[in-house]
């Protein structure tokens, strides 16, 4: 009896303060930062021989599109890059799990550059 008197206080306890279980929703999402750890994590087994600038095996025109050493190493890709790395996954085997990962970034780093205002354009005297 006292296991069923806990669990319905603890219940109750979330429900009042609005918790994330006691309404059945999901854990938010973790952070772009975090989703960004996670994805170069996933890329380092596939392409960290090439594309992390520490490695000895490193190569220089790999390293200057992204380079997995970098904190923010995807910060230079264009979402046409992007997509021209999902598209080689299933060419370098990249386990399922790893390729979730890294969508998983893409989709999130996507909907932040979406968000951005448009740039623009500068103004001054025209010809």
């Amino acid at each position: 009896m006292r296991r069923t008197g806990t669990a319905l206080v603890l219940v109750v306890l979330g429900y009042v303060s609005g918790g994330p279980v006691a309404r059945g929703q999901a854990q938010p999402p973790p952070d772009l930062a975090q989703l960004r750890g996670a994805a170069r994590d996933a890329l380092e087994t596939t392409c960290g021989r090439c594309h992390d600038g520490a490695q000895p095996t490193a190569r220089p025109a790999a390293v200057r599109i992204f380079d997995l050493h970098d904190e923010n190493w995807s910060a230079g890709l264009t979402l046409e890059q992007m997509d021209h790395m999902v598209a080689r996954f299933e060419g370098f085997k990249m386990p399922t799990a790893d390729r979730v990962t890294v969508q998983r970034f893409f989709d999130a780093e996507r909907a932040r550059r979406a968000s951005l205002p448009a740039p623009v354009p500068p103004s001054g005297p025209t010809r």
